[in-house]
């Protein structure tokens, strides 16, 4: 963090989903976004409904910057790095939506709910095959891109609120990047050459985008200590992500396999960083 083909499975579906259409598809159709009710709504239709808030708030809870772009601003200042123990909640709590929501007799539900049912039960599996089967943390170096770059720049690209407490947040979260970078170390095995060269551009545009765009937001705070922290978030980042692009050149490189990556072949994953400050 896009419509199933007829016929195919939910898992099926799952795998033809990059990073930004299965965040679109984790947080699109929450309820109430299947229409009115065709008939008087249910005691099951209450469970549907149910667990699709408990889905959608455990999915912001582990991704704030989600819920940041999302309009909920309470978590603006944290930044969840993709820990083993965090990646072995969320499968525990997926799998036990998906009983519960199986355990729901389709026939008891209202057609709106039904509809609400399906589409929870396409999200759950679609989010269940990128934790399960993809595991594209441990395979593509640019998945990490998202909460180090767009996290960030999401609180640019916010205009409400006032400038020193969005100022403050961002310093919070971006002082957790070298977090979800040593997270991305640990994570990573043996990625395939062609991945680590297309995530190393979309890190140079991420030091650019750091040592550009942060430092003229930091400069609307009249705040001395705000303004200060921002600096030293910034500069503890710019080394994390330095670091990070000399261990994917000098130690992942050498010794990665498979085929280089063709000129001009730069795939969706690598595209999470920033180009420029908003």
């Amino acid at each position: 963090m896009t419509p199933r083909a007829a016929g195919s499975s939910p898992a099926a579906s799952a795998r033809r989903l990059g990073t930004a259409t299965l965040a679109a598809l984790l947080l699109a159709a929450m309820p109430g976004s299947v229409g009115p009710a065709e008939a008087r709504a249910t005691p099951a239709d209450a469970r549907v409904t149910r667990l699709a808030d408990e889905y959608r708030d455990g999915l912001l809870a582990d991704r704030p910057d989600l819920a940041s772009r999302l309009g909920d601003h309470r978590g603006d200042d944290r930044l969840e790095p993709v820990t083993q123990a965090a990646l072995a909640r969320g499968a525990a709590r997926l799998r036990s939506l998906a009983a519960r929501l199986d355990s729901i007799p389709r026939a008891s539900l209202t057609p709106a709910a039904a509809l609400e049912h399906d589409a929870l039960a396409a999200r759950i599996a679609a989010a269940r095959h990128e934790l399960e089967v993809a595991r594209r943390w441990e395979r593509d170096p640019a998945a990490y891109l998202d909460l180090a770059g767009d996290a960030i720049a999401a609180l640019m690209r916010r205009s409400a609120g006032p400038t020193c407490a969005r100022t403050r947040a961002m310093a919070r979260r971006l002082a957790r990047v070298p977090d979800v970078l040593r997270a991305a170390r640990i994570n990573l095995r043996e990625p395939p050459r062609a991945l680590i060269e297309a995530a190393l551009p979309g890190y140079e545009r991420l030091l650019r985008f750091y040592r550009g765009g942060l430092a003229g937001f930091g400069e609307r705070c009249r705040e001395p200590r705000t303004q200060a922290d921002l600096a030293q978030a910034d500069s503890t980042a710019v080394r994390a992500v330095e670091d990070f692009v000399d261990y994917l050149r000098v130690d992942l490189l050498p010794r990665a396999t498979g085929a280089r990556r063709g000129p001009g072949i730069l795939p969706d994953s690598a595209r999470g960083a920033p180009a420029q400050a908003p």
